[in-house]
C-alpha cells in the first residue's frame, strides 16, 4: 500500500495508544489529515515541520514561561501542523486560555492526556497506518474519506481496487448510531442469509458505524427490506439510519448525502427511532428549512391560534391540523375530531377570523400552514422546548382534548 493513504486525527482515537485522550480545543478540526507524527520539545518551531504533522509534547520547553507556549502553538498553526497532543501533569498542569482561544478560532485540535502517554506508540501507529494498513484499515480509510465528502472518482486507483467485487451491485448506506462494538459475527451470518454483503467502519466523530450494504440477490425489489431486517431483529435491535439506494458504488456519494440529511433530521427533531430516508416525505422539506425560519413561520402562522387555545381552553390548532389533513372535507374532519359538524363549522369560522377566509383555497397559504404545523407537531412530539420561549404546549394535551 503506498504511503499516500489518507489518515485523519479522529481515526487515531480508535486505537489504544490514545486511551484517556480529551479534545480540549479545536474539535471542529479533528478530521484534519495527518501526514506524520513528530515529537517537539522546543520553544520555537522554525523550519522543523513541513505541515500536516501531529505534534507530540510534554510542554517542557515552555513550562516556566506560558507566553512561550502561546508563541509555540501560534507557530504550529501558521506552519500548518495537523494538531497537537500534550501530556499534562509532567511539566505543565494546564494550558493558558490564550492557547485554547487561539486553537478554537483556528479549528486547531489540542488533544490532552491526563496520564503519562508513550509517544513512541503514537508515532509507530501513525507510521504503520500510513505505510502498512491492513485490508480492514484500507476500507476504513475509504469509508472515512467518502463520509468526509471525497467523491469516489477522487479515490486512488489502489483504493478503487478494494471495491472491485462490488462495483456493479446496488448499494445502501447506513449508520448504526452509538459508541459500542458491534457483533460482526452475528451480522455477517444474518447478512448471508439475506443475500447481502457489507463493509463497515467506525466513525468516532458521529459516533457510529458506517455500513455499505450490497445486494447479492437478483431480487432488488426486496433489497431495502432485507437490509432493515438484518439490522433490526429481536437479538440485534440497533438504532440505525438508512440512506437512499444507488445503483452502483461510483454513485455512493449521493447515498451518503441522503444519509447525512437523515442524520440531521434525527438530531434536529430529537428522533429516538430508526430513520429510513426513503420513507421520509414531508420531513425532507423540514430538514432543508433553517431552524430560525421554521420557528418564525410557526410564530407567524400558529401563535395566534396557540394563544387563543390556551386562553379559552379550546382546540383550534388541532382542528386546523385535522381539517388540512382531510383536504377540507368537513364530514371526514368532524368524524376524525369526534365532534358534530355544527361544532366544526363554528371552529372553522373562528379559524377564518385568524387566517382569512381563503386559508384552505389559497394553495400557497395552505402550504405554509402545513409546513408550520408539521414543524410544530414534529418538534413538540419529541418533547423539544421552543428556543424563543413562545411555545409552551405539547402535542399530547392538545390531542387529548378531542
Amino acid at each position: 500500500m503506498p504511503s499516500n493513504c489518507i489518515l485523519t486525527i479522529s481515526e487515531l482515537f480508535n486505537f489504544t495508544c490514545f486511551n484517556g485522550y480529551k479534545v480540549l480545543a479545536g474539535k471542529k478540526g479533528i478530521n484534519r489529515k495527518v501526514k506524520w507524527a513528530h515529537i517537539l520539545e522546543v520553544t520555537e518551531v522554525g523550519t522543523l515541520i513541513n505541515g500536516g504533522e501531529l505534534i507530540l509534547t510534554t510542554g517542557i520547553g515552555w513550562s516556566q514561561h506560558p507566553e512561550t507556549g502561546v508563541k509555540f502553538v501560534k507557530e504550529l498553526i501558521q506552519r500548518g501542523a495537523a494538531g497537537i497532543c500534550i501530556e499534562l501533569h509532567t511539566y505543565i498542569d494546564s494550558l493558558p486560555e490564550a492557547i485554547i482561544h487561539m486553537a478554537e478560532k483556528a479549528n486547531f485540535p489540542i488533544i490532552v492526556f491526563e496520564k503519562q502517554v508513550r509517544f513512541i506508540d503514537i508515532t509507530r501507529k501513525v507510521y504503520d497506518l500510513l505505510h502498512f494498513p491492513t485490508p480492514e484499515k484500507q476500507f476504513h480509510f475509504c469509508l472515512q474519506n467518502l463520509w468526509n465528502g471525497l467523491e469516489y472518482e477522487q479515490l486512488e486507483e489502489t483504493k478503487k481496487e478494494l471495491f472491485k467485487h462490488h462495483l456493479d451491485l446496488p448499494v445502501y448506506t447506513a449508520l448504526v448510531l452509538g459508541n459500542f462494538k458491534m457483533d460482526m459475527t452475528y451480522l455477517y451470518s444474518k447478512a448471508k442469509k439475506n443475500q447481502l454483503s457489507f463493509i463497515h467502519s467506525y466513525l468516532s466523530d458521529i459516533p457510529g458505524h458506517l455500513i455499505l450494504w450490497f445486494d447479492e440477490s437478483p431480487n432488488t425489489l426486496t433489497f431495502k427490506n432485507r437490509v432493515v431486517s438484518t439490522m433490526q431483529t429481536p437479538s440485534n435491535n440497533y438504532k440505525f439510519i438508512l440512506g437512499a439506494q444507488v445503483l452502483s458504488i461510483p454513485l455512493i456519494q449521493s447515498s451518503i448525502t441522503t444519509l447525512k440529511k437523515a442524520l440531521d433530521y434525527t438530531r434536529n427533531f430529537k428522533s429516538s427511532d430508526s430513520v429510513i430516508y426513503e420513507e421520509l416525505h414531508f420531513e425532507k422539506l423540514l430538514i432543508s428549512i433553517k431552524e430560525n425560519d421554521l420557528l418564525d413561520w410557526i410564530y407567524e402562522y400558529l401563535i395566534p391560534l396557540i394563544e387563543y387555545d390556551q386562553k379559552n381552553d379550546s382546540n383550534l390548532l388541532f382542528t386546523l391540523y385535522i381539517y388540512l389533513q382531510c383536504l377540507g372535507n368537513k364530514k371526514e374532519a368532524a368524524s376524525r375530531l369526534f365532534i358534530v359538524r355544527q361544532t366544526l363549522y363554528h371552529r372553522l369560522e373562528k379559524l377564518e377570523e385568524f387566517l382569512g377566509r381563503d386559508f384552505i383555497k389559497d394553495n400557497s397559504k395552505r402550504l405554509m400552514l402545513e409546513v408550520a404545523l408539521a414543524g410544530y407537531f414534529t418538534k413538540l412530539a419529541k418533547g423539544e422546548q421552543d428556543t424563543k420561549d413562545i411555545l409552551h404546549t405539547f402535542i399530547k394535551p392538545i390531542i387529548n382534548k378531542n
